[in-house]
């Protein structure tokens, strides 16, 4: 059985891999619990560098995320879709202050897109109508923010990720609508 189990994960892996469409969810503290440095991002893009080039970030203001992890991201050639935590208004102003300071530090090409909130509707943090409000202000956000090359942040896409359970429901429509693009989770452990 542990080889069959392997061998379907090797495999999904490749096949992954072979798409593009292979990225990890990165977090953003060491296991000591202090916030990652830029050495520290170096250090995990060196690991993942022969799998991927693609990482995911939950919020962008935690830890100083957006500051560290884009210099680091765009120095090792990989691109990050970046989390946007959108709970509480005091943490979505925290993760507006972090785009507008540090995103005219990196190049637009280091950005693959935004995640505004992660499994926010599954979680029942806000409803579908909170949260396609939230993506739209920061769509309209973006457009005001310039790369480090004078390119506008406008044209990236801007999505949101959450339960496929939820996302199935037709109360979940006005987010989908607002979004890009949708990543979906998926845990056959917890949802059959």
């Amino acid at each position: 059985m542990k080889l069959y189990f392997l061998g379907v994960i090797a495999t999904a892996v490749s096949a992954a891999s072979a798409m593009g469409g292979l990225g990890f969810n990165l977090g953003v503290k060491n296991p000591d619990g202090k916030c990652k440095s830029i050495q520290d991002y170096k250090s995990d893009f060196n690991v993942l560098s022969g799998h991927t080039k693609v990482v995911k970030t939950f919020a962008v203001s935690e830890c100083n995320t957006l500051q560290n992890l884009g210099q680091a991201a765009e120095e090792a050639g990989f691109t990050v879709l970046f989390g946007i935590w959108p709970d509480t208004e005091e943490i979505l102003s925290g993760e507006r202050a972090a785009l507008q300071s540090y995103l005219p530090q990196i190049s637009k090409d280091t950005v693959m897109g935004f995640l505004v909130g992660s499994e926010a509707l599954y979680r029942k943090s806000m409803t579908a109508q909170q949260l396609a409000d939230v993506i739209n202000s920061i769509k309209t956000l973006l457009l005001g923010i310039k790369d480090k090359n004078g390119m506008s942040y406008g044209s990236v896409p801007v999505g949101t990720v959450d339960s496929w359970n939820v996302l199935v429901d037709l109360g979940s429509t006005p987010a989908i609508k607002a979004a890009d693009f949708v990543h979906v989770n998926a845990f056959s452990y917890w949802q059959g």
